[in-house]
């Protein structure tokens, strides 16, 4: 069975997501490690507030990068790939 290429911008698609991952992971580290002097309320939800959106951002780079890995597979025939992009799309609406 011949493996099924993967398109120069399906590569280029995940490396940037793995790329930008690896970033936010970075930035995680660097809050875990610093020394945050959370003077009062507003500190710390500006604190929660930021840590949340990564996170966000985080969780939703991993899912493309994963979806975008699925769809360059072999595993899955033409019907299933279209069937999950129709979902992905209708759940980030």
């Amino acid at each position: 069975m011949y493996a099924r290429s993967v398109t120069p911008s399906s590569s280029e698609i995940i490396s940037n997501l793995k790329a930008t991952v690896e970033s936010l992971i970075t930035e995680f580290q660097q809050i875990q490690l610093s020394i945050q002097m959370i003077r009062d309320a507003d500190s710390l939800e500006r604190l929660e507030i930021e840590l949340h959106a990564k996170s966000t951002k985080l969780a939703d780079l991993m899912s493309a990068m994963k979806l975008q890995e699925v769809l360059n597979g072999d595993e899955l025939n033409e019907s299933e790939k279209i069937l999950i992009l129709i979902r992905y799309y209708l759940h980030s609406r």
